[in-house]
Protein backbone atom coordinates (compact mmCIF):
# COMPACT_ATOMS: atom_id res chain seq x y z
CA UNK A 1 0.00 0.00 0.00
CA UNK A 2 2.88 2.28 0.55
CA UNK A 3 4.64 2.09 -2.72
CA UNK A 4 1.33 2.10 -4.38
CA UNK A 5 0.92 6.06 -2.84
CA UNK A 6 3.92 6.76 -4.98
CA UNK A 7 2.61 5.92 -8.07
CA UNK A 8 5.05 5.05 -10.83
CA UNK A 9 7.69 7.47 -10.12
CA UNK A 10 10.82 6.18 -9.19
CA UNK A 11 12.39 8.03 -7.08
CA UNK A 12 8.98 8.39 -5.10
CA UNK A 13 9.04 4.69 -4.44
CA UNK A 14 12.92 4.42 -3.76
CA UNK A 15 12.00 7.03 -0.76
CA UNK A 16 9.26 5.34 0.03
CA UNK A 17 11.69 2.42 0.58
CA UNK A 18 14.02 4.25 2.68
CA UNK A 19 11.20 5.75 4.81
CA UNK A 20 9.84 1.90 5.36
CA UNK A 21 13.49 1.02 6.34
CA UNK A 22 13.95 3.71 8.72
CA UNK A 23 11.56 3.01 10.92
CA UNK A 24 11.67 -1.13 10.14
CA UNK A 25 15.53 -1.08 11.32
CA UNK A 26 14.35 0.46 14.88
CA UNK A 27 13.09 -3.26 15.38
CA UNK A 28 15.65 -5.60 14.00
CA UNK A 29 18.50 -3.87 15.72
CA UNK A 30 16.32 -4.57 18.92
CA UNK A 31 15.49 -7.85 18.21
CA UNK A 32 18.87 -8.87 17.29
CA UNK A 33 20.11 -7.33 20.56
CA UNK A 34 17.98 -9.70 22.29
CA UNK A 35 18.75 -12.38 20.47
CA UNK A 36 22.32 -12.39 20.92
CA UNK A 37 21.91 -11.99 24.85
CA UNK A 38 19.17 -15.28 24.42
CA UNK A 39 22.40 -16.75 22.50
CA UNK A 40 24.37 -15.97 25.12
CA UNK A 41 22.22 -17.05 28.02
CA UNK A 42 21.77 -20.28 26.42
CA UNK A 43 24.90 -22.16 27.64
CA UNK A 44 25.10 -20.85 31.26
CA UNK A 45 21.47 -22.32 31.39
CA UNK A 46 22.72 -25.66 29.87
CA UNK A 47 20.92 -25.34 26.80
CA UNK A 48 22.54 -25.08 23.62
CA UNK A 49 22.66 -21.73 21.44
CA UNK A 50 21.05 -23.59 18.44
CA UNK A 51 18.08 -23.91 20.87
CA UNK A 52 17.94 -19.92 19.70
CA UNK A 53 19.65 -19.73 16.48
CA UNK A 54 21.41 -22.75 14.52
CA UNK A 55 24.62 -21.56 14.15
CA UNK A 56 26.32 -22.43 10.53
CA UNK A 57 28.59 -25.54 10.24
CA UNK A 58 30.62 -23.18 7.84
CA UNK A 59 31.32 -20.30 10.74
CA UNK A 60 35.06 -20.22 12.30
CA UNK A 61 36.27 -20.99 15.45
CA UNK A 62 36.01 -18.49 18.79
CA UNK A 63 38.46 -16.87 17.62
CA UNK A 64 37.81 -16.60 14.49
CA UNK A 65 34.13 -15.46 15.37
CA UNK A 66 35.65 -12.73 18.00
CA UNK A 67 37.49 -11.49 14.53
CA UNK A 68 34.69 -11.14 12.67
CA UNK A 69 32.48 -9.38 15.59
CA UNK A 70 35.11 -6.99 15.84
CA UNK A 71 35.34 -5.93 12.25
CA UNK A 72 31.88 -5.81 12.15
CA UNK A 73 31.38 -3.77 15.25
CA UNK A 74 33.93 -0.69 13.98
CA UNK A 75 32.30 -1.60 10.56
CA UNK A 76 28.92 -0.42 11.90
CA UNK A 77 30.39 2.61 14.14
CA UNK A 78 32.34 3.44 10.85
CA UNK A 79 28.96 3.61 8.55
CA UNK A 80 26.86 5.55 11.18
CA UNK A 81 29.77 8.16 11.55
CA UNK A 82 30.82 8.00 8.23
CA UNK A 83 28.58 11.28 6.91
CA UNK A 84 30.04 13.56 10.50
CA UNK A 85 33.51 12.71 10.13
CA UNK A 86 33.61 13.31 6.23
CA UNK A 87 31.62 16.50 6.60
CA UNK A 88 33.97 17.71 9.70
CA UNK A 89 36.78 17.06 7.56
CA UNK A 90 35.37 19.02 4.90
CA UNK A 91 34.88 21.82 7.35
CA UNK A 92 38.85 21.74 8.27
CA UNK A 93 40.18 21.21 5.25
CA UNK A 94 38.49 24.60 3.92
CA UNK A 95 39.65 27.68 6.25
CA UNK A 96 37.37 29.97 4.69
CA UNK A 97 34.43 27.21 6.29
CA UNK A 98 37.23 26.74 9.15
CA UNK A 99 36.67 30.14 10.12
CA UNK A 100 33.20 30.27 9.84
CA UNK A 101 32.68 27.87 12.40
CA UNK A 102 34.60 29.82 15.01
CA UNK A 103 38.19 28.01 14.24
CA UNK A 104 39.67 24.62 14.43
CA UNK A 105 39.67 24.40 17.88
CA UNK A 106 35.34 24.95 18.27
CA UNK A 107 34.40 22.86 14.94
CA UNK A 108 36.43 19.70 16.81
CA UNK A 109 35.00 20.30 20.17
CA UNK A 110 31.54 21.17 18.57
CA UNK A 111 32.00 18.13 16.44
CA UNK A 112 32.98 15.39 19.00
CA UNK A 113 30.06 16.88 21.65
CA UNK A 114 27.45 16.51 18.95
CA UNK A 115 28.86 12.70 17.91
CA UNK A 116 28.69 11.55 21.82
CA UNK A 117 25.17 13.18 22.02
CA UNK A 118 23.75 11.00 18.67
CA UNK A 119 25.73 7.83 20.10
CA UNK A 120 23.13 8.51 23.37
CA UNK A 121 20.55 9.39 21.84
CA UNK A 122 20.49 6.79 19.06
CA UNK A 123 19.15 3.52 21.14
CA UNK A 124 16.51 5.89 23.07
CA UNK A 125 14.85 6.63 19.66
CA UNK A 126 15.26 2.98 18.07
CA UNK A 127 13.29 1.75 20.93
CA UNK A 128 10.66 4.71 20.85
CA UNK A 129 10.18 3.41 17.29
CA UNK A 130 9.80 -0.16 18.07
CA UNK A 131 7.08 0.70 20.48
CA UNK A 132 5.42 2.93 18.13
CA UNK A 133 5.42 0.64 15.39
CA UNK A 134 4.11 -2.29 18.17
CA UNK A 135 1.54 -0.22 18.92
CA UNK A 136 0.40 -0.12 15.55
CA UNK A 137 0.34 -4.04 14.69
CA UNK A 138 -1.51 -4.01 18.24
CA UNK A 139 -4.72 -2.03 16.43
CA UNK A 140 -4.16 0.93 18.28
CA UNK A 141 -4.72 4.15 16.41
CA UNK A 142 -1.90 6.97 16.62
CA UNK A 143 -2.30 10.37 15.66
CA UNK A 144 0.60 12.20 14.14
CA UNK A 145 0.97 15.33 16.22
CA UNK A 146 2.85 18.38 15.37
CA UNK A 147 6.41 18.23 17.36
CA UNK A 148 7.42 20.79 20.45
CA UNK A 149 9.80 22.28 19.05
CA UNK A 150 9.50 25.56 21.55
CA UNK A 151 12.00 25.94 24.23
CA UNK A 152 10.69 24.46 27.00
CA UNK A 153 12.24 22.22 30.22
CA UNK A 154 11.54 18.46 31.28
CA UNK A 155 10.95 17.51 34.50
CA UNK A 156 12.19 14.18 35.97
CA UNK A 157 8.98 12.76 36.65
CA UNK A 158 7.72 13.39 32.75
CA UNK A 159 10.91 12.24 31.55
CA UNK A 160 10.52 8.87 33.91
CA UNK A 161 7.16 8.56 32.63
CA UNK A 162 8.19 8.61 29.36
CA UNK A 163 11.07 6.74 28.84
CA UNK A 164 11.15 3.77 31.62
CA UNK A 165 11.09 1.76 28.93
CA UNK A 166 14.39 2.93 27.26
CA UNK A 167 15.62 2.18 31.37
CA UNK A 168 14.45 -1.53 32.06
CA UNK A 169 15.78 -2.31 28.65
CA UNK A 170 19.30 -1.06 29.57
CA UNK A 171 18.93 -2.78 32.96
CA UNK A 172 17.81 -5.98 30.97
CA UNK A 173 21.06 -5.76 28.88
CA UNK A 174 23.12 -4.81 31.40
CA UNK A 175 22.43 -7.56 34.13
CA UNK A 176 22.17 -10.03 31.34
CA UNK A 177 25.60 -9.78 29.89
CA UNK A 178 27.03 -9.68 33.44
CA UNK A 179 25.46 -12.61 34.12
CA UNK A 180 25.76 -14.22 30.81
CA UNK A 181 28.81 -12.86 29.15
CA UNK A 182 30.77 -10.17 31.05
CA UNK A 183 33.26 -10.00 28.45
CA UNK A 184 30.79 -7.81 26.06
CA UNK A 185 30.00 -5.49 28.34
CA UNK A 186 32.60 -3.04 27.13
CA UNK A 187 31.28 -3.92 23.57
CA UNK A 188 27.38 -3.09 24.41
CA UNK A 189 28.63 0.00 26.34
CA UNK A 190 27.28 2.51 23.88
CA UNK A 191 23.59 0.93 23.71
CA UNK A 192 23.95 0.35 27.22
CA UNK A 193 24.48 4.09 28.82
CA UNK A 194 22.32 5.35 26.19
CA UNK A 195 19.61 3.39 27.04
CA UNK A 196 20.40 3.48 31.12
CA UNK A 197 21.06 7.84 30.69
CA UNK A 198 18.03 8.49 28.94
CA UNK A 199 15.96 9.97 31.83
CA UNK A 200 18.45 12.08 33.20
CA UNK A 201 20.20 12.73 29.36
CA UNK A 202 16.80 14.11 28.88
CA UNK A 203 16.14 16.49 31.96
CA UNK A 204 20.09 17.87 31.58
CA UNK A 205 20.05 18.70 27.88
CA UNK A 206 16.90 20.51 28.07
CA UNK A 207 17.49 22.71 30.62
CA UNK A 208 18.79 26.08 29.05
CA UNK A 209 21.44 26.52 31.13
CA UNK A 210 23.70 23.90 29.19
CA UNK A 211 22.32 25.83 25.81
CA UNK A 212 23.81 29.29 27.25
CA UNK A 213 26.75 27.50 28.27
CA UNK A 214 27.17 26.05 24.48
CA UNK A 215 26.44 29.54 23.29
CA UNK A 216 28.59 31.27 25.76
CA UNK A 217 31.35 29.19 24.36
CA UNK A 218 30.29 29.14 20.44
CA UNK A 219 29.48 25.58 20.29
CA UNK A 220 27.96 23.25 18.30
CA UNK A 221 26.50 26.51 16.07
CA UNK A 222 26.56 27.42 12.39
CA UNK A 223 28.00 29.46 10.73
CA UNK A 224 24.60 31.49 10.31
CA UNK A 225 24.30 31.58 14.23
CA UNK A 226 27.55 33.41 14.56
CA UNK A 227 27.42 35.70 11.73
CA UNK A 228 23.58 35.91 11.13
CA UNK A 229 23.17 37.35 7.94
CA UNK A 230 20.27 40.46 7.18
CA UNK A 231 17.46 38.09 6.59
CA UNK A 232 18.16 35.94 9.94
CA UNK A 233 19.14 38.44 12.17
CA UNK A 234 15.44 39.80 11.30
CA UNK A 235 13.70 37.06 11.73
CA UNK A 236 15.55 35.83 15.05
CA UNK A 237 16.81 39.14 16.49
CA UNK A 238 17.84 37.10 19.30
CA UNK A 239 20.63 35.73 17.97
CA UNK A 240 22.60 39.14 17.84
CA UNK A 241 22.25 39.18 21.82
CA UNK A 242 24.93 38.89 24.40
CA UNK A 243 24.79 35.06 25.93
CA UNK A 244 24.16 36.30 29.22
CA UNK A 245 21.53 39.26 27.98
CA UNK A 246 18.05 38.60 28.92
CA UNK A 247 16.33 37.47 25.97
CA UNK A 248 12.60 36.97 24.34
CA UNK A 249 11.81 35.14 21.75
CA UNK A 250 8.26 35.58 19.46
CA UNK A 251 5.83 34.11 20.23
CA UNK A 252 4.57 32.48 16.77
CA UNK A 253 0.87 32.59 17.84
CA UNK A 254 1.04 36.25 17.77
CA UNK A 255 3.46 36.05 14.41
CA UNK A 256 2.19 39.09 12.39
CA UNK A 257 0.30 40.97 14.58
CA UNK A 258 2.90 42.21 17.16
CA UNK A 259 5.74 40.39 16.94
CA UNK A 260 9.10 42.61 16.97
CA UNK A 261 10.51 40.23 14.31
CA UNK A 262 8.09 41.27 11.50
CA UNK A 263 7.76 44.77 10.71
CA UNK A 264 4.71 46.17 11.04
CA UNK A 265 2.89 48.67 8.47
CA UNK A 266 2.46 51.51 10.41
CA UNK A 267 6.01 51.15 11.97
CA UNK A 268 7.19 50.70 8.19
CA UNK A 269 5.73 53.64 7.18
CA UNK A 270 6.48 55.76 10.01
CA UNK A 271 10.27 54.90 8.89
Amino acid sequence: RLLGIAGRNRMGRLQMILAILMYTSAPCWLAFCLLGLAQAAAAPLGLSPAVVIAEPSWLPGPDGLALVGGVLFFAVVGMSWAPKLLGLGQALADPAARRSYGGAGRLVAGGILELMFSMLLAPVVATAQTAFLARLLLGRRLKWRAQKRASRTVSWSEAAGRLWPQALLGLTLLFGLLATLPDAIWWATPVIAGLLLAVPFTVLTARPALGRWLVRWRLCATPEELAPPPEVRAACPWLTATPDAPTQRPDPRRRGRSDPAVPQPEATAAS
